[in-house]
């Protein structure tokens, strides 16, 4: 969910790039954890360590979203 209403959101402030994940996988093999970022023009929004890569990106576009929500006079 948050991760379309995040792509929405940058295209609808027509900014010239769309939101890049990346996720980092860490703790034992049978038990990993992961954590996302989300970079929108240059910014970096990390989201909460979560069970699932899913879990993280959703994380970190909620982070994203909400932040940028908050600016939005700003951008």
């Amino acid at each position: 969910m948050y991760k379309n209403l995040l792509q929405e959101l940058v295209q609808k402030k027509g900014l010239l790039q769309l939101p890049v994940y990346s996720t980092t996988k860490s703790g034992e093999a049978h038990r990993p954890t992961f954590t996302s970022q989300v970079e929108i023009e240059g910014k970096v929004y990390t989201g909460e360590e979560s069970k699932t890569k899913k879990q993280a990106e959703m994380s970190a576009a909620k982070v994203a979203y909400t932040t940028l929500k908050e600016l939005k006079g700003i951008l």
